[in-house]
């Protein structure tokens, strides 16, 4: 909040090592690098400024700009920020067995996303993609941010879990308790540590800032790599003034290990389950934990692409993504994969074999050329398949609603419990009153949109029809033959006092439409509607879109019988 911000000139005051003193420093961290048995590395919103998001209590920093009555300055989006050096640096310290935990205040997702595992970091300050589940403590990563229904101390999404709790945003807010589970680790990895490196921190928030303090009240050693003097620094073996991306590369020359270029993960486990195939996103480092990054699945070529604004509520309404094994080939399927696309990642086509055993598919994704690559597909195997091990946090839901007790307290409330009780109740019942809304306005919507399209088309023949077409057009030809050469194979009826058509395929047609359906594979094929004109090949939704498939076949026997595709009217 502003009132965090620096109020001391000097403490705000950004300074940069001259080279040759950065060189010796750098050089020094190095050497104590190899000579440590057990890093840690804490981080702070310095690491993330050269991704484009602002830190807090930086010259513009977010704290700063509003202690001085300034609007923040816009930054990239977290969900759509690429890790930095510092972050990918981090992961390969930590993948070469020299970095054995990350402790960090970000709240941005960009951790976990540079492929850092869960169970290697403690996010003392929550993570915007997780939600916690109230009453059971399940924890769901999203590939989208997630949010807070309402401005208030209730962190409630509007979301629910599988155990139909609600769902919390795992953010911090000041004044509120860290997680309980976290901390520990911090304060138990901290105490272990021979050397704790600071990075892109201020160390002013407490008691996340604390960690440093207690590696070294415990005999380790302490390096600070930040712009700005911290509460800490007079503590520290010595102080790195220098951005931490450019520490971070030149620490990682000397070791020797390459920084590898950030590509966005994905782990996609294929299999069957009774008589539906599926598909569903798990952490990368823990298969047995379903994550929310996939918005569809399309089995068989017939999925519709879903629209951006609507991908992110795709992805929490369905974790597994099934299909009916009728019609389609176990042993031959090609899956395409859709995303939210926040890097612009485009849809992805698998070939997969499900004959012998489900498939544990991972595949990455590089920004800078736009590309895919499939790096490893293997079966998954029975020992491979061990029972879900749930991430959970089960003291959030009591720690949020104590924290929201505190405020209501604070606010003068008289029975503080029980107002947030009626909160979260009437809480709740918006979320559920607005997802039944959702769902009866979809409904109405497709029901509107089929009378319009009824009435429209009814419309256009009664137009046409009225003009140019009588009972005095039934003809002598038409009566002993049954059909109209002027309206190919269609037959003139009244209806409702109104001249229309029918359009009456022969038997012959019949047959071979028949025929068609029963080999072909689009949808608008395989659905043979009968309305006003009779059977024809028509589209999925008939009673709305009469020429919606794209088969030649199906075209030229819908035309066969008269229809027009420049104006279904004639």
């Amino acid at each position: 909040m502003a009132h965090t911000a620096h109020t001391d000139e000097e403490m705000m005051r950004e300074h940069m090592d001259t080279p040759e003193i950065l060189e010796a420093k750098i050089q020094r961290l190095h050497e104590m690098v190899r000579q440590s048995k057990r890093v840690v590395v804490f981080t702070g919103a310095g690491i993330s400024t050269s991704a484009g998001i602002p830190d807090f209590r930086g010259p513009m920093g977010v704290w700063t700009r509003k202690a001085q009555g300034q609007a923040p300055i816009a930054g990239t989006s977290t969900v759509k920020a690429l890790p930095t050096k510092t972050h990918m640096g981090i992961v390969e310290l930590h993948r070469h067995g020299i970095l054995q935990y990350v402790i960090s205040q970000n709240c941005d997702g960009l951790h976990r996303r540079s492929g850092l595992p869960a169970s290697a970091i403690s996010e003392l300050h929550g993570n915007s993609n997780i939600e916690v589940c109230e009453d059971c403590g399940r924890r769901f990563f999203r590939d989208f941010k997630a949010v807070r229904r309402d401005h208030t101390f209730d962190h409630f999404t509007g979301r629910f879990c599988l155990c139909n709790g609600r769902l919390l945003e795992s953010t911090i807010d000041f004044g509120q308790n860290l997680p309980r589970i976290p901390l520990s680790r911090a304060v138990e990895e901290s105490e272990k540590a021979d050397l704790h490196i600071v990075f892109g921190s201020s160390l002013t928030v407490s008691p996340a800032c604390d960690m440093p303090s207690t590696t070294v009240e415990n005999g380790g050693k302490l390096v600070i790599v930040n712009l700005q003097k911290t509460p800490l620094t007079r503590q520290a073996t010595f102080q790195i003034h220098a951005p931490t991306d450019v520490v971070m590369e030149s620490l990682m020359l000397r070791l020797g290990i390459p920084i590898p270029n950030f590509r966005l993960q994905r782990r996609i486990i294929f299999g069957v389950d009774g008589d539906e195939v599926f598909a569903k996103a798990v952490d990368v480092h823990a298969p047995d934990r379903e994550t929310g990054v996939l918005c569809a699945v399309d089995w068989d070529g017939t999925a519709k692409e879903i629209p951006e604004s609507q991908r992110a509520q795709a992805i929490w309404k369905s974790l597994a993504h099934r299909h009916p094994m009728a019609n389609i080939d176990i042993s031959d399927l090609h899956p395409t994969l859709h995303f939210v696309g926040h890097y612009q990642e485009p849809p992805l086509t698998l070939d997969i074999s499900l004959t012998a055993s489900d498939n544990d598919v991972l595949i990455a994704f590089d920004p800078s050329d736009g590309l895919w690559e499939v790096i490893a597909m293997l079966p998954v195997t029975p020992d491979a398949s061990i029972a879900e091990n749930v991430d959970r946090d089960c003291d959030y839901g009591a720690s949020h609603r104590e924290y929201v007790i505190s405020k209501r307290r604070e606010q003068g409330a008289r029975d503080p419990a029980k107002q947030v009780d009626e909160e979260f109740l009437k809480a709740r019942q918006r979320a559920e009153r607005f997802a039944d809304e959702e769902a009866r306005d979809r409904a109405r919507n497709r029901a509107c949109a089929i009378l319009r399209n009824h009435k429209k088309i009814e419309k256009l023949i009664s137009e046409s029809r009225q003009t140019a077409v009588g009972s005095a057009l039934v003809t002598k030809e038409t009566s002993s033959a049954g059909v109209d050469p002027r309206f190919g194979s269609k037959v003139p009826f009244n209806r409702k006092g109104e001249m229309q058509f029918t359009k009456v395929p022969t038997s012959e047609h019949r047959a071979s439409m028949t025929n068609h359906v029963s080999s072909c594979k689009h949808d608008g094929c395989r659905s043979v509607w009968t309305g006003p004109w009779g059977s024809f090949i028509g589209g999925a939704c008939g009673g709305t879109h009469f020429d919606l498939t794209e088969c030649p076949q199906g075209k030229q026997a819908n035309q066969v019988i008269g229809w027009n595709y420049d104006n279904p009217a004639c």
